[in-house]
């Protein structure tokens, strides 16, 4: 059995999708693979990255775990497998040699862990979303993502249960628009637990919804912009932080604009890039990884 999910990219709607405002998710071109062949020694997993092996483990057909590179991973493995037994009794997972292989390297921050349980899901015939909000925290939309193989218009309605639909979304000029990793690595949960105390208020809410609904009705790159920027003007304000514009590109030409994507302060921002000054100005700040919109989202 082979198996492929894709990464993710969250466009809109960066820790207000924690309370219950709309957020506009897009899949990457790069993801997972898992291919898994039965076995009757027990279950051995083995996890590649573009760097190679980065992880092995061994179970013995009771579930007990016998060898790993690293513990930590074998605990977060373990929590899948005890979902997979609740969820479908009848799924032998200590059974298999699975091996999983990531497109991209694990500090990129396009969903090494969502896109996982989604091919988990789809191989147990499990919920992944079950197995998400099982033993997880954060809204899910990465894993319904991963699920879809579509960009999404995904809102938390509750702690555990939300929906979505399927959406076509990109803006005109896509060769104006780049994604660039920022060469950190944020972490999710510890950003959830640092605004888990506050509040965003009703005003702000309608607003991000009208943005929303923007992005989703127009292609206009000014439209987007204008949108763009209003939304990271409200989220800088809820969570107390400058916008990247302010933090890494206070000096940036006409013709330019970032965005923060996802966690702020890691992982990847989305460019726009209009000019050819524009151009430059992005090139001298010396990024490594910068992808254009039609190769990088699926």
């Amino acid at each position: 059995m082979q198996l492929f999910a894709p990464g993710k990219i969250m466009l809109s709607g960066e820790y207000a999708v924690l309370q219950q405002v709309p957020a506009i998710a897009l899949p990457t071109k790069m993801g997972q693979h898992l291919q898994a062949t039965p076995s009757v020694y027990g279950l051995q997993w083995q996890s590649f990255d573009p760097n190679g092996l980065w992880f092995e483990g061994k179970w013995d057909r009771k579930g007990n775990l016998l060898e790993t590179t690293d513990s930590e991973v074998a605990n977060r493995l373990s929590l899948l497998f005890r979902g997979i037994s609740e969820f479908n009794p009848g799924f032998k997972i200590f059974e298999w040699n699975v091996t999983t292989k990531l497109d991209f390297p694990r500090s990129f921050g396009l969903g090494s862990s969502s896109s996982l349980i989604a091919l988990v899901g789809e191989w147990s015939n499990v919920s992944a979303m079950d197995l998400f909000f099982k033993y997880w925290k954060g809204s899910g939309y990465d894993v319904a993502v991963a699920v879809e193989k579509s960009s999404i218009s995904y809102q938390l309605l509750e702690k555990s249960r939300a929906i979505w639909q399927k959406i076509e979304i990109q803006p005109a000029n896509p060769q104006n628009w780049r994604f660039v990793y920022s060469r950190n690595k944020q972490s999710t949960y510890a950003e959830i637990d640092r605004i888990s105390g506050k509040k965003i208020g009703e005003i702000e809410k309608k607003l991000l919804l009208e943005i929303h609904k923007e992005l989703l009705h127009s292609q206009r790159s000014v439209d987007w912009l204008r949108a763009l920027e209003r939304h990271e003007q409200i989220i800088a304000n809820f969570i107390g932080r400058p916008s990247i514009m302010s933090s890494i590109f206070p000096d940036a030409p006409k013709g330019f604009f970032a965005k923060s994507l996802g966690a702020w302060g890691g992982d990847f921002f989305l460019v726009y890039v209009g000019n050819q000054q524009a151009r430059d100005y992005l090139k001298s700040h010396k990024y490594t990884e910068v992808y254009s919109w039609n190769d990088f989202i699926a």
